[in-house]
């Protein structure tokens, strides 16, 4: 149980204790908890974190044959960074869901993801995304990890 069969082939897998390990600073008690050093910063330095976190670890692994198991580290970080947005604005979860929440068009079709825009004059507004990504095996994906 649990085992691929032996057929010489080499492939690349999200190991269970990296989603555990990624996981874990949004976590308390088993459960996901606002972060409180990023109680202090705007909304949009709270999703551009959030954001950037997620998108450096899925990117790393859409090679991999089961990227869908990087639901797990998704549902948790989304529940953090909301309750993290919601003791800032002293709010609630689903008031800062749907204050945040927009839908971007991808090539593989519209996506949910939460955004925070910052509005400047004369220039194109700066946008902090986070979700929007796909979790499907990309089996061209290129990891691009030199500076």
């Amino acid at each position: 149980r649990g085992r691929r069969t032996v057929n010489g082939k080499i492939q690349l897998r999200v190991p269970k204790d990296v989603i555990k390990a990624k996981c874990a600073p949004f976590l308390r008690r088993g459960k996901p908890a606002h972060l409180p050093q990023l109680m202090s910063c705007t909304p949009f330095d709270i999703i551009s974190t959030y954001g950037a976190q997620y998108r450096g670890v899925v990117q790393y692994y859409l090679p991999a044959g089961d990227v869908y198991r990087l639901d797990r580290l998704k549902g948790v970080m989304l529940t953090s960074m909301l309750k993290t947005l919601a003791a800032r604005h002293r709010s609630g979860v689903t008031a800062m869901a749907n204050k945040y929440k927009t839908v971007i068009r991808t090539p593989s079709g519209p996506r949910r993801c939460f955004e925070a825009k910052v509005e400047r004059e004369g220039r194109k507004p700066l946008i902090a995304r986070f979700g929007g990504i796909p979790l499907t095996r990309q089996r061209k994906a290129v990891i691009n990890d030199l500076p």
